[in-house]
């Protein structure tokens, strides 16, 4: 299967012309520039025969890092920078391929453990509802959410508005049940694994401890 994108866009239902292609990077580690640099690089690497996109490689983490970024052509990006008290993320486009970067975790401080909608999937779903992306590309499920619950919100809104998911070295083309119920199966364990990896940290964090 090929991470290729169709040469053209269409309009969407609304009559919006739609983005060719959104990319995701996101990185658990809030103060982390290092390996949120190694995500962007792992991530954006994969589709650098894009146009553009080794441009914005070039830029490393300066725009969620520095909230600017001056391309190599020395025009200077335009980003949506969001700031909440435990994740930052920023949104931007080059080259008719948009770029959403997030630090932080994947839920809010307060329901880390549930599967209330998050702050970084509420922002993603909203720019795939804005955005309605031709392709989504994304590194890796584990990027995303440990939740059962919200990979399927997720799922929900990724059927409605994207024809293509580029994940781990394949294209899912959703436009069959069949094709659908293959991202499921992709991405349903994944997130179980790592609710169950949550919930046993949760519960060891609270066991009781005797100390001598």
């Amino acid at each position: 299967m090929s991470n290729q994108p169709t040469n053209t866009c269409c309009p969407s239902a609304s009559g919006r012309t739609r983005r060719k292609m959104l990319i995701v990077v996101r990185d658990a580690a809030m103060y982390s520039p290092d390996t949120m640099l190694e995500m962007i690089t792992e991530t954006l690497e994969q589709w650098d025969h894009l146009p553009g996109v080794t441009d914005v490689l070039a830029l490393g983490i300066d725009p969620i890092q520095n909230g600017k970024a001056t391309l190599p052509n020395g025009k200077q990006l335009k980003l949506l920078v969001i700031n909440y008290s435990d994740y930052r993320a920023v949104l931007f486009e080059h080259e008719d391929v948009e770029y959403l970067y997030s630090m932080g975790p994947a839920s809010d401080k307060d329901t880390r453990f549930d599967d209330r909608t998050s702050s970084f999937m509420s922002l993603l779903i909203e720019v795939l509802e804005d955005s309605q992306p031709v392709h989504l590309n994304i590194d890796n499920f584990d990027q995303l959410t440990y939740s059962p619950e919200l990979i399927a919100r997720l799922q929900e809104a990724v059927i409605a508005n994207v024809d293509v998911l580029s994940c781990c070295g394949d294209s899912i083309h959703l436009d069959t049940d069949a094709c659908i119920l293959s991202w499921e199966a992709v991405a349903r364990p994944v997130a179980m694994e790592r609710w169950r990896i949550a919930r046993e940290l949760l519960a060891y964090l609270h066991e009781p401890r005797c100390y001598r």
